[in-house]
């Protein structure tokens, strides 16, 4: 069954990748040495109606294996210029893989008939937080009164023994809003610290929107949708930061649902960028 998957999704006809518009105009402007960081995504596709019916772990199997097989040739190849490439990252959450190359690398690969494209790996630069105006406390919030939260509370749906994952500027497990919501599960890509802490507002403000309080308990300031979920939580930002440390994120959090036995049902990416 799997092998005969992967052999399918090989027999289609393959194109010439292309380069985006703001790689091309970033590989304008440099020099011939000068290593550039890019995002390759490969033409293999995966067969996302074929496997539809089966588990998280063998589909897991069949996307790995669609990536290795599809990559390796290219990994193979740049495996000769070990002057003019460096940092390569493979993935499997997509199919692909972020590197550091040269012009003339970057333009042989986006021509090869096995790459879908390349893309420019932009920094993320997150706006400033801006603080709204004091409003009076209230036991249920307008967030939860909206969309009836409170209705699934007294119906005992709290979010009890479901994962969140959650990738923003890190969180401040200490917050009292989110007393017993950490998972204990934390990555920082950005400065790989070992403890979980939020240096922008952004990440925890999110998670509070997530499970901040305690539903129906004494807690008078619940703006957590679902208040008994166990956050993931991955730091990406700090400043600008790379798209690849997004998908690093993003991978991780898949391994854990695969790999560790944490069934993350939803992973938030709720921010944007000032240079979007």
């Amino acid at each position: 069954m799997c092998w005969f998957l992967i052999f399918s999704i090989f027999l289609q006809l393959p194109f010439e990748g292309i380069l985006t518009s703001e790689l091309k105009s970033q590989l304008e402007t440099a020099n011939e040495s000068e290593k550039i960081y890019v995002i390759v995504h490969m033409f293999q596709r995966y067969p996302y109606e074929e496997i539809e019916n089966l588990s998280i772990q063998e589909k897991a199997k069949i996307f790995k294996e669609v990536a290795q097989i599809s990559q390796q040739p290219l990994i193979d190849y740049l495996k000769q210029f070990s002057e003019k490439v460096e940092d390569i990252k493979q993935f499997w959450v997509f199919n692909g893989f972020h590197m550091r190359a040269t012009k003339d690398i970057i333009e042989r690969i986006a021509a090869r008939n096995d790459v879908w494209f390349v893309s420019h790996n932009a920094k993320i630069e997150l706006p400033p937080i801006e603080k709204g105006k004091e409003i009076p406390c209230r036991a249920i919030e307008w967030n939860i009164q909206k969309i009836m939260a409170d209705s699934c509370w007294a119906a005992g749906y709290t979010g009890e023994n479901i994962f969140i994952g959650h990738i923003d500027t890190g969180i401040d497990t200490s917050h009292p809003a989110l007393a017993g919501n950490w998972s204990g599960k934390w990555k920082d890509f950005v400065l790989n610290q070992p403890n979980p802490f939020d240096d922008h507002g952004h990440g925890t403000y999110t998670a509070g929107i997530i499970c901040g309080g305690d539903g129906v308990g004494s807690f008078t300031e619940d703006i957590g949708v679902a208040p008994d979920v166990k956050i993931i939580s991955a730091k990406v930002f700090n400043g600008g930061n790379p798209y690849w440390s997004i998908l690093a994120a993003m991978q991780w959090m898949v391994d854990l649902k695969v790999d560790s036995g944490y069934n993350i049902r939803a992973v938030n990416n709720s921010w944007t960028s000032v240079n979007a």
